[in-house]
């Protein structure tokens, strides 16, 4: 039925593209919600397995400390994890920064080595 749908012939090509954007999804401990799936894609930010080894351990550093909310600070990205779900919310690179806040975090984590 889905094959029938015009211009959609071949899905296989959308569903790899979209696998290749988000490889390090094998290496990370948390579960990616939809909207940091897009960003991810939309804003064309590379995650590396370098990048997610940082986030796991950022995730274990507040966990351990009982946050709930937690920004993570890495090199050249800003991740923002729900602990308490055991989610990745979103991401952005820090290029993309201006004028902007975040609210209802509690913690935030240093992974800028």
């Amino acid at each position: 039925m889905i094959n029938r749908i015009q211009g959609y012939s071949d899905l296989s090509v959308c569903r790899q593209r979209r696998r290749t954007s988000v490889d390090f999804k094998d290496v990370l401990n948390t579960k990616l919600t939809n909207h940091a799936v897009r960003r991810i894609e939309n804003k064309k930010i590379q995650v590396t397995a370098d990048d997610a080894s940082r986030i796991n351990k950022a995730f274990e550093i507040a966990k351990a400390k009982g946050s709930n909310k937690a920004l993570i600070l890495l090199k050249d990205k800003i991740a923002l994890l729900s602990v308490k779900e055991n989610k990745l919310i979103t991401m952005m690179s820090k290029g993309s920064l201006k004028e902007d806040i975040f609210t209802n975090i509690d913690s935030v984590v240093l992974m800028d080595e």
